[in-house]
Parts: structure tokens; sequence; C-alpha cells
């Protein structure tokens, strides 16, 4: 089976404060840009609901394999940060349409 491009986000608690988020949010990306160069991350922060999130990508078979892959990345980029262990409160695993995708899965269903 072929891989396909997952885009994965997680969001966390306590590290979007905004004492603490631009710091955070640079660190995060950072630690992401040296680890995982390709994944393509991207960090934010809600000052509301004092949270981080980090969106990012990865060539994975499936969702299941995307998730797992997705959660050792966003855990070693962490880690690299130094960012203390949190909830996470969202992940979401989302396949990336590439154009043309809905004609071919259309054609291989018709197969």
């Amino acid at each position: 089976m072929s891989n396909s491009e997952y885009q994965l986000s997680v969001v966390v608690s306590k590290h979007g404060d905004p004492e603490i988020a631009e710091e955070n949010m640079e660190r995060l990306a950072v630690a992401f840009l040296n680890l995982f160069p390709s994944s393509g991350a991207v960090t934010a922060a809600d000052f509301c609901r004092n949270t981080l999130d980090v969106t990012f990508s990865v060539d994975a078979t499936d969702a299941k394999a995307a998730t797992d892959l997705g959660g050792e990345m966003f855990i070693a980029a962490a880690e690299a940060a130094e960012l203390e262990p949190t909830e996470i409160l969202d992940m979401r695993t989302t396949l990336v349409r590439s154009p043309g995708h809905d004609r071919l899965t259309d054609e291989m269903v018709l197969a």
C-alpha cells in the first residue's frame, strides 16, 4: 500500500497563556523544524483558552499510522522544545486530498 499525506493538528492546554505563548510557539516551531523539517509545522495559540496548537504533515499508509507517527513526532518536538508535559485536548488527523484524488478513488471503486 502506498503512502498518503495526512495533516495532523494537536492542541494542548496551558502553553498558550499570553505570558508564555509566543516563546512556546517559537520553541515548538524550531523543534519541529530541526527534527522534522519536511513536516511544514505551524504553531498557534488561543489566548482565551490558554492553548497551544501545532499543525503539521506526515506521510503514512493510513489514518491510524499517521496518528501514531504524528503523536510520536509531537512528543519528540515538545520534549526538544522543553515544554512541560500537559494535557492533549484535541488531536485530529485528516487526509490531504491531492488534485484528482476523488476521480482516482472513484475509478478504483468502479474497476
